[in-house]
């Protein structure tokens, strides 16, 4: 079995503690924000517009959030 060559002093456990209620506060706050949700919404955009020009994709950031956003755009081919 492994006995670990330390102990928990009360510092370090009133550390974690503290650390914990604020991991959770911060997890409330982040929630409820107005700012949460247009960070998704960009990262969902980004993610869409980088991982489609991966495989050649030559739309814009704008025209992907056009599409994302229920719009039809016009794309010209090139030939």
């Amino acid at each position: 079995m492994f006995h670990p060559n330390f102990k928990f002093t009360n510092k370090m456990i009133n550390n974690i503690a503290d650390i914990s209620a604020a991991r959770e506060n911060n997890y409330e706050c982040a929630a409820s924000s107005k700012w949460d949700v247009q960070l998704r919404k960009e990262a969902i955009l980004k993610m869409a517009h980088h991982s489609t020009s991966i495989e050649g994709n030559r739309l814009t950031l704008e025209d992907v959030g056009k599409i994302l956003g229920g719009k039809d755009i016009r794309v010209w081919a090139e030939g």
